[in-house]
């Protein structure tokens, strides 16, 4: 089972609350997904300005330039998805098989994610 924590501060975390995903086709689940409940995103809230500072080490042309680094790397590089390595390939049979969209959709989707992040500068 694919297991997906959720990001806390940049960091993964692995929730107690977690919502399973079926596929599509057998039913059987197939992804888990860690939940953010209303608490733990009141204790996230109140380190907001230390997620602020953060943020502010990097001016909007390094955070666009990143985008535009992070385009080229969705759309063609193995990707870590929790812990697990996910190429690519394994990201538009995961995406068809919980959503049920064919996988020349998916990989349009792809290139239009692929586009914006590549074009951040000009959204």
């Amino acid at each position: 089972m694919i297991k997906i924590p959720v990001l806390r501060r940049g960091e993964p975390y692995t929730s107690l609350d977690v919502a399973l995903i079926p596929h599509h086709q057998t039913r059987e689940m197939f992804v888990e997904v860690s939940q953010a409940n209303a608490g733990l995103i009141r204790r996230d809230l109140r380190d907001l300005a230390m997620a602020r500072a953060k943020l502010a080490r990097f001016s909007t042309a390094e955070l666009v330039a990143m985008c535009r680094r992070a385009a080229d790397h969705f759309l063609n590089d193995t990707l870590l998805l929790g812990t697990e390595p996910q190429t690519p390939e394994d990201y538009v049979k995961q995406v068809s098989a919980t959503t049920g969209l064919p996988h020349v959709m998916v990989r349009k989707n792809m290139q239009k994610i692929r586009s914006m992040l590549a074009e951040m500068e000009n959204v």
